[in-house]
């Protein structure tokens, strides 16, 4: 028997199961994570050598398919990856290098967390590790399906698929022993290797060949003693022949398996349930609080929530009610940045107002205009507005800019890549500035034509017109339309390879009948 990832995708000669199979992995790398499409790369990297291995000879067809199935994937998701590779250059990671990777487990110590059916597992740091997904509880079921092992290797149609399967789930926690496996020297060759922080994660993706091999075990195990008990039954007998009953051994099979599936299912469910599924309400305090700031100040600014990094239970009431938290940086920053907050810049974006406990110290320079169960809102009367214009002679020597020398322009966001400000200028030699950083893309339009782009200290920024205009940031990266446009060709090209295949099967089924009415 052919291997049935390679009779699935790569031994085919059909286009259908190569677009499914690039639709899919197209799937993975657009969920966001960084580091599970990475993860997945590896993967993919293991099911190819394993193809090869149990392709018998056939590489050169192996490899062209393989090629075909990355170049379309590459292509479906360009949308995403021209503008990601683009950035690169754009930005710098502040995350840092995890040197000891502390996630890190021995094999051992890492199959414990599959057993375990103690919710408070998942913040336990006896294993050097706390919180960062330490607990995943699959079931008995699960793992007693290893035990019937031989059953899948033996059985023929699924002896390629358990191999690959077990030589993945090796893998992925060889990977997570990473500290204690060849993969350390691996990581100490390719240092960027250790900016992957959460090596325990990878037991997330080890569920999935774990669960699919007992899966095969239990599936080769029953249809072994399906097969030996067909001919097998039970009578209940009694003195009437109408109330005689003959249960087959196979049928008595196929419940008991099903029974102790559903136990099971359930047993995963109750255990899990508490945690995967728990209710995350807003945190009351931070609602009723951020709507007080809302209603209270309704223009654009910038808020700080929390003493130095942010208060993690008030950003979704601050992103509910549109407050922007300058203080969430996630690991990565644009290089400008750096140029912006440097001692010697004449402006950079801070915060208007700041959220912080009443139990420590009020923030220097700041104002108490509000305070609710023991949280305290501080405004910052100094603090830049979020959209302004002053003189271009400001902005050309670099003079440090306060609310004395800059006027406030009403602006609001007009969608997720819009920036509308409306600016009344009776002087020539303004500028008008938006305190969003600049990141190649951005234009402005001036009452609906496209005006001219000067972006200032990091910033956007555009001359003032004498009068009343209207003026548009609109952000419209070229790398997007880039990746837009290989993808929308890869698409048509995914659905013309589809339509071929369809009509060549059409052809081929009704050609005898045509032969038919020839002849």
């Amino acid at each position: 028997m052919s291997h049935p990832f390679c009779s699935g995708v790569i031994n085919k000669k059909d286009n259908i199961s190569l677009v499914w199979a690039a639709f899919w992995i197209v799937n993975i790398l657009l969920t966001g994570g960084g580091y599970y499409p990475f993860y997945f790369g590896g993967i993919s990297l293991v099911m190819i050598l394993a193809v090869l291995f149990f392709s018998k000879g056939n590489w050169k067809h192996v490899f062209l398919r393989t090629l075909y199935a990355f170049l379309l994937t590459v292509g479906l998701a360009a949308v995403m990856l021209v503008p990601m590779i683009d950035g690169f250059r754009l930005i710098n990671r502040e995350g840092g290098l995890d040197v000891d990777q502390k996630g890190s487990q021995p094999i051992s110590y890492a199959l414990l967390n599959y057993v375990i059916s103690t919710p408070e597992w998942f913040d336990t740091s006896i294993l050097g590790t706390t919180g960062g997904w330490n607990w995943f509880y699959i079931g008995s079921l699960s793992l007693a399906g290893w035990i019937f092992l031989p059953m899948a290797v033996k059985n023929r149609r699924s002896k390629n698929t358990t191999l690959t399967l077990i030589a993945i789930t090796l893998f992925l926690l060889l990977w997570v022993a990473n500290k204690y496996t060849f993969f350390n020297g691996l990581y100490e060759f390719i240092p960027i290797l250790k900016s992957l922080r959460f090596p325990n994660r990878l037991l997330v993706l080890a569920v999935i060949p774990i669960l699919i091999i007992s899966g095969l075990s239990w599936q080769s195990t029953f249809v072994k003693l399906k097969r030996a008990t067909r001919k097998m039954s039970m009578g209940l007998r009694s003195s009437s022949p109408k109330l005689t009953i003959n249960i087959r051994f196979a049928t008595l099979l196929s419940i008991f398996f099903l029974l102790f599936t559903w136990i099971s299912v359930q047993d995963v469910y109750q255990i899990n349930k508490g945690f995967s599924f728990a209710p995350r309400p807003l945190d009351q305090n931070a609602s009723e609080t951020l709507v007080w700031l809302k209603n209270y100040d309704d223009s654009i600014y910038y808020t700080w929530i929390g003493e130095f990094g942010p208060y993690w239970n008030w950003l979704p009431a601050a992103y509910q009610n549109e407050l922007p938290v300058i203080n969430f940086v996630y690991s990565q920053k644009l290089n400008d940045r750096n140029r912006q907050y440097d001692a010697s810049s004449p402006f950079n974006a801070q915060p208007k107002y700041q959220v912080v406990s009443m139990a420590v110290p009020a923030p220097e320079g700041s104002v108490l205009v509000h305070a609710n169960s023991g949280a305290g809102i501080y405004l910052y009367p100094d603090s830049l507005p979020f959209s302004f214009s002053t003189t271009t002679q400001n902005i050309e020597s670099l003079t440090l800019l306060n609310n004395k020398n800059v006027s406030g322009v009403p602006a609001k966001f007009d969608g997720p890549n819009r920036i509308v400000a409306q600016a009344a200028s009776s002087k020539e030699e303004e500028t008008l500035v938006i305190l969003v950083s600049d990141y190649p893309g951005w234009k402005v339009f001036v009452d609906g034509k496209e005006g001219q782009y000067r972006p200032v200290n990091g910033y956007l920024s555009t001359p003032l017109k004498l009068g009343n205009h209207s003026y548009m940031f609109v952000f419209d990266p070229m790398s997007h339309k880039i990746g837009l446009t290989i993808s929308l060709i890869s698409i048509i090209f995914s659905i013309a390879l589809v339509l071929s295949d369809i009509t060549k099967k059409l052809i081929e089924k009704s050609a005898p009948v045509v032969e038919q009415i020839a002849g």
